[in-house]
């Protein structure tokens, strides 16, 4: 063989080569992130025993075209962690929030929440954190049907 052919030959080896090289780098990214993705992620159950011992009571509610505020009660004897909310326009349609905060039993926090539609009524699931569980209570929804502009 001549150098001209050795030389094709080499640059080939050294492509395919730095190829393998590259492929197992962004194998071994792709298996790290994985792995850390998969200790973030959260065990989201509903209704499970712990679920008895939360209650939520809106106690007050009112809107204008871009806020819904409300003031939202712990009336049972479990820390309600997070709020699933869903507001509902006139049609069915819903617009789904999630909240993050911390209220004690006995407490009560006020929000205010963004939304993009006129609301004909909400629904508010109660999150609670047990160790590694994420538990939503269903069963402990609160409603309100009619929500009034505020003043």
């Amino acid at each position: 063989m001549n150098k001209s052919g050795q030389a094709i030959w080499v640059s080939f080896v050294i492509l395919v080569a730095f190829a393998v090289a590259l492929g197992v780098l962004i194998g071994q990214q792709m298996i790290e992130s994985s792995q850390r993705s998969s200790e973030q992620i959260k065990e989201y159950v509903y209704d499970t025993q712990e679920c008895s011992g939360v209650g939520i009571n809106i106690q007050d509610i009112c809107q204008n075209p871009q806020v819904l505020n409300m003031e939202v009660a712990n009336i049972r004897n479990v820390k309600v962690e997070e709020l699933f909310i869903k507001i509902f326009d006139g049609s069915g349609d819903a617009e789904t929030k999630t909240v993050t905060l911390s209220i004690v039993p006995g407490d009560e926090n006020t929000l205010s929440i963004g939304k993009s539609r006129i609301a004909d009524r909400v629904e508010i699931m109660p999150v609670i954190h047990v160790e590694d569980q994420v538990i939503m209570c269903r069963e402990r929804l609160a409603e309100q049907d009619y929500i009034q502009d505020c003043e």
